[in-house]
């Protein structure tokens, strides 16, 4: 099934009507509790996301502890780090079809903060389990 579903959903996936931020959102979060990560000062990650509805367009990432709260409303903490995508953008990256240092080069994925924390969005922003298989499907068309 995990090879099967990048070669044939890849496309469904960022197809207008599939655009959701909902489960990319989770991916961080549970690799970072799966990891063990700890961090000793709150962080809070915002994602502003063109191309969906206004109520999914904002996404806050607060890490604290050993955790971390994924939140669709303000939750009222400064924010440490904003990352700037439209949401097929995000999903591509996600999934493997768009390399986040070409998105970025090309000014399609934007983050701004200090500079430690644009290092450390490196660190915690994971790509989906699917995306070495769509990496690769991304080479081979």
């Amino acid at each position: 099934m995990d090879n099967w579903a990048p070669k044939w959903l890849r496309r469904e996936f960022i197809r207008d009507e599939k655009l959701d931020p909902d489960v990319p959102m989770w991916e961080p979060r549970q690799n970072f509790v799966a990891r063990g990560e700890s961090t000793t000062n709150r962080r809070v990650a915002c994602f502003q996301l063109d191309g969906v509805p206004i109520a999914k367009r904002f996404y806050w990432l607060v890490f604290e502890a050993q955790d971390v709260d994924i939140c669709a409303q303000d939750p009222g903490h400064e924010v440490d780090l904003w990352i700037f995508a439209n949401m097929r953008t995000h999903i591509e990256i996600w999934l493997g079809h768009i390399p986040m240092a070409k998105a970025l080069g090309l000014g399609q994925l934007r983050l701004d903060g200090p500079s430690s924390e644009i290092k450390a969005f490196h660190k915690w922003f994971c790509l989906s389990h699917f995306a070495e298989d769509g990496q690769r499907l991304t080479a081979a068309s």
